[in-house]
């Protein structure tokens, strides 16, 4: 049988992280969502936009310390990435507050490979996390109305 590629291992390992801490990003936005009456919606939008912020770079430290303990000689090229992102074609802001799927894997890939991935392979990568991600916010916005028709029914009686 044939083993996963470096490439799809990464992929699943990127993923994982994004499934493992999405839990703790929803809540969050739970909390976000339950102050929504007090906030404007500038600060609503601020607030959103940090914790995923937050959620993007948990999601990236957690897959670098995973690739680098797994793969100890992989910590240099990481490390030069991290103080020199131009590398790999990225900026300092990029890696602090842009991440995305596809930018983790341009820099795992060149830790591991000294390499960069295909922009298609990036873009896919951030597309499944785009609907992972989505399909938990919609079913959390669908939560939130539902909770306010039957606020506003109970209003009515």
């Amino acid at each position: 049988m044939l083993g996963l590629s470096i490439k799809e291992k990464l992929y699943k390992i990127i993923t994982c992280f994004y499934k493992i801490h999405i839990d703790e990003y929803i809540e969050n936005v739970k909390e976000i969502m339950n102050k929504k009456d007090t906030l404007s919606e500038s600060e609503i939008n601020r607030k959103m936009r940090t914790e995923k912020i937050k959620y993007d770079q948990l999601v990236f430290e957690s897959a670098r310390e995973y690739v680098i303990e797994k793969m100890p000689n992989t910590r240099g090229r990481i490390e030069e990435v991290m103080r020199n992102p131009e590398i790999v074609g990225l900026n300092s802001e990029d890696l602090e507050k842009n991440i995305t799927p596809g930018k983790i894997l341009i820099v795992l890939l060149y830790g591991i490979k000294k390499r960069q991935p295909k922009p298609k392979e990036c873009s896919a990568l951030d597309l499944v996390q785009h609907e992972m991600l989505r399909k938990r916010l919609v079913a959390l916005d669908a939560e939130y109305n539902s909770h306010d028709s039957i606020d506003s029914m109970q209003d009515k009686k």
